[in-house]
């Protein structure tokens, strides 16, 4: 288990790339990039697409690496109580049921 930002560092060696390289086909600065790896900076979701395709990853499972960060760090930062993610779960199936119906 890692960061998101551990995650990408990880795809992108696995996949032979220089942080200039992936920070090109992201269109950010490689210092960017950097800085994303390192924890200093938080990735944009409006990327993850890109990112899906640069490290050759599925953009489901893109998604859960990055929301689950994203999520476990609300969790800790605001001290949420125990039982906040299976209160989460049942929303959420809420939600998908409700969108269906209309």
């Amino acid at each position: 288990m890692c960061t998101f930002g551990e995650f990408i560092k990880q795809g992108r060696k696995r996949n032979y790339l220089s942080q200039a390289e992936l920070a090109e086909q992201l269109g950010i600065e490689r210092a960017h990039l950097s800085r994303i790896e390192s924890g200093k900076k938080k990735f944009k979701v409006d990327n993850l697409e890109s990112l899906s395709i640069a490290l050759k990853v599925d953009l489901a499972e893109l998604k859960k690496e990055f929301y689950s960060d994203f999520f476990a760090e609300q969790i800790y930062t605001h001290n949420c109580p125990e039982g906040v993610l299976d209160i989460t779960r049942q929303k959420v199936a809420m939600i998908r049921s409700l969108k269906m119906v209309i």
